[in-house]
């Protein structure tokens, strides 16, 4: 019996030690910056089984909230945002997937400042325009039940920027000088 509660606390302790909050050692930073060409090939693949689409996205919000600024460079640099707001129309309906692009997004909107992912998905690549669209359209005004699974993800993630915009005075000021 004692043998069982010592393995049992040995993997309690070594769960509490990958989770640990820290900085993450430069020459993974560097390995994983260089994989991002290869994570953007894989994700903009047409035929993707939505498993594998799952996974990516939670891989894409961990490297953003390790929050290295040599992979959200790369990210800014890659169209994987390109994809996101893509991914918000195809997966209109998968609420999976929309859990895990509402997490990047957020993910981003709370990253550096320094690398601008926020001002590259929300002004650029006109996210926010592209809920907008999503709110106009006719299926909007459907009742609950028969309305596509979208709206409360966007009415979380517009929550969750007006929260974001009132702590940081900079991005609200971005956002009305850019939108």
């Amino acid at each position: 019996m004692q043998q069982a509660e010592k393995a049992k606390a040995a993997l309690i302790q070594d769960k509490e030690r990958i989770f640990e909050k820290g900085v993450i050692d430069p020459i993974v930073a560097a390995l994983l910056a260089e994989e991002i060409e290869n994570f953007e090939n894989l994700l903009c693949q047409p035929i993707l089984p939505t498993i594998i689409k799952a996974k990516l996205y939670e891989l894409l919000s961990s490297m953003i909230q390790v929050d290295v600024q040599e992979i959200c460079e790369k990210i800014l640099e890659s169209k994987i945002l390109n994809y996101i707001v893509i991914d918000y129309s195809t997966y209109e309906n998968n609420t999976n997937i929309l859990i895990l692009l509402n997490s990047a997004v957020k993910s981003m909107l709370n990253s550096n400042p320094e690398v601008p992912l926020a001002e590259k998905i929300l002004v650029d690549l006109k996210l926010i325009e592209e809920f907008g669209k999503q709110i106009e359209h006719e299926d909007y005004k459907k009742g609950m039940s028969t309305r596509k699974n979208i709206y409360p993800f966007i009415h979380n993630l517009t929550h969750f920027l007006q929260t974001l915009c009132s702590e940081r005075p900079q991005l609200k000021t971005m956002l009305e000088e850019k939108c």
